[in-house]
Order: C-alpha cells, then structure tokens, then sequence
C-alpha cells in the first residue's frame, strides 16, 4: 500500500485540538497501563545544523517524529507505521501537528488539574504556539476571561483580534508587567500549598514549571532535585524528567 502524504494544510482540516486532548488521554492512560511507549528526544549534532528524533508507541501503531534545525529555521517531519505489518502508513508534515499536540497537553493538563469552575485565567505569551494552547484551556473549561501577559503591545493586539472569535472566553490583555509578576507569584503560591496539602512527584513538577517560565531558574532546579527525589519514593516513572532537568542544566534544550 502506498504510504499517504499529508502536507500542513492538511493537518489544518483534519485535525482539531479537542480531538487531540482525547488521543492523548487515551495514549497517557495505555502508557500507565504499560500497552504505550516512548523514547525521549535524541540528537544528532553536525556543524551547521542538528537532527532531532522522537519515537513513540501505541496499541496498533508506531512511528517517530524528526526534525531538523539550520540557520535557525526548523523543518518537522513524522513517519507512522503499523505495529502488525509494520509498514509504513504515512509520512506528515508535522509542525502543526506538534502545535497541536502541545497545546493539547496543556488542556489534559488543565482538564484534570485545574479548579472545575474555574472562570479566569492567564497565558504567558501571544505567539504562533500560543494559539492551540488558548484552544485548549478554553475546551476544556467554562472560562469567562484569559488575560493575555505579552512584551510587544502589537503582536498582543494581533493575538486577541485573531483568537477572539475562536475561543467562548473573553480575551484581555494584562495591563502591566507588574501584572505579570503577582500572577506568577500567584501560580508560584497555589503550587506551594498543593505541595504543603499533600506533596507528590507532579505537585513539584508543576512547581519547577512555574519557577522555570519565570526565569528564576537556581530555584528551579532546586525544586527539580526534590521532585525526582519525591518521584522515586512515590514510584513514579522520573526517567523523561530526569533527562530533561540535565539538558537544561546543560545547556542543550
């Protein structure tokens, strides 16, 4: 059979990201129950440009996704194939399916971590990326206002004007740097008292996430240290956290 060949656009059409925060809820819940696995990021270094391979498994397929980086453009790529017959069904062009499904994590994230009723909420940037993690979070809850957190007042502006009629919430931006900060000392504080209620391996993650996207990077790391340290008394799987605090720690990420 011949391999299909979908180009970006069509990923557009055919993909929404609600449909993804389902795959990946089904592809979590087989990964848990040991029938899902994945390897995590490799690279290949030449002078001049990088390779980067991911590969995963779910029940009934597998498939890797590469791509490569020059001159500080990047090209994304993901080859799938049949676990039975083990071949080859499709070749995607996968930007954005990886816009997607980045987005999409962020809404399983919120669907099974936030407050259900939830009405407001704040996103840190207003780029390319932040577009399907807007669709995501406004999915899977009843938002009534996102504040928008974002350097360049145009590209803000640009963001709301474009996202607004896409989303059920009300797009704000925030009016101020100092806006910013009480919201990430805000979302720095809920992670302390979850930790303080009843520590957990993902209670620490999610604080070395908020530490991480505000820059305060010595305390992150710190708190990086106690949630592998908290993962292996929990029996958690910290093997993808691990490798990802020693390339950040090294510079390569």
């Amino acid at each position: 059979m011949k391999p299909l060949y979908l180009k970006e656009e069509d990923v557009e059409k055919l993909v929404s990201v609600p449909e993804v925060i389902e795959v990946l809820d089904t592809a979590f819940r087989d990964q848990a129950a040991g029938r899902a696995w994945n390897n995590s990021r490799n690279r290949l270094r030449l002078p001049g440009a990088t390779l980067h391979m991911m590969a995963g498994a779910i029940p009934g397929y597998f498939g890797y996704k590469a791509y490569t980086v020059s001159a500080g453009k990047a090209k994304f790529s993901f080859f799938l194939y049949s676990a039975e017959t083990v071949e080859l069904l499709a070749m995607i062009e996968a930007d954005a399916l990886g816009q997607k499904r980045t987005g999409a994590a962020t809404g399983l994230a919120t669907r099974l971590l936030s407050n259900k009723n939830a009405s407001d909420a704040t996103m840190f940037g207003a780029g390319w990326q932040a577009e399907s993690q807007l669709l995501a979070i406004d999915s899977v809850r009843q938002l009534k206002r996102v504040w928008i957190v974002n350097k360049r007042p145009e590209r803000l502006d640009a963001f709301i004007k474009k996202m607004q009629p896409q989303v059920k919430a009300q797009l704000l931006p925030a009016a101020s740097a100092e806006d910013a900060a009480a919201w990430l000392e805000a979302a720095s504080k809920a992670a302390d008292a979850s930790i303080a209620a009843k520590p957990t391996y993902m209670g620490y993650v999610g604080k070395f996430n908020v530490l991480w996207n505000a820059g305060r990077k010595a305390e992150a790391f710190a708190i990086a240290d106690k949630a592998i340290a908290q993962g292996k008394a929990d029996k958690a799987d910290t093997a993808a956290f691990e490798k990802r605090i020693a390339d950040l720690k090294a510079g390569k990420m």
